[in-house]
């Protein structure tokens, strides 16, 4: 059985997939396989803005579109008074 971290992850990247195209996404590994990305930074944030898409695929707490996983990723919930889903 897959974990939700590795479900996420999955979807996550078949998003950018299809949003980037391959020839992106083969550009993006090049970029992030060099030292100037190894400090954690991503280069996919040079071509979209990946914190909409891992919304767009969990929601801002994944536990709605993954409902064997209780309170975010890692466990994490949002801060009391924070709201943890996108206005909409």
């Amino acid at each position: 059985m897959q974990t939700v971290a590795t479900r996420i992850a999955q979807d996550f990247s078949a998003r950018l997939q299809a949003e980037l195209g391959p020839q992106v996404i083969t550009e993006i590994n090049r970029r992030n396989a060099i030292a100037a990305f190894q400090s954690g930074a991503c280069a996919t944030h040079e071509y979209c803005d990946a914190n909409v898409s891992m919304i767009v695929v969990g929601g801002a707490e994944p536990a709605p579109r993954y409902p064997d996983h209780a309170g975010g990723v890692g466990g994490a919930r949002a801060a009391p008074g924070h709201q943890s889903t996108p206005p909409r």
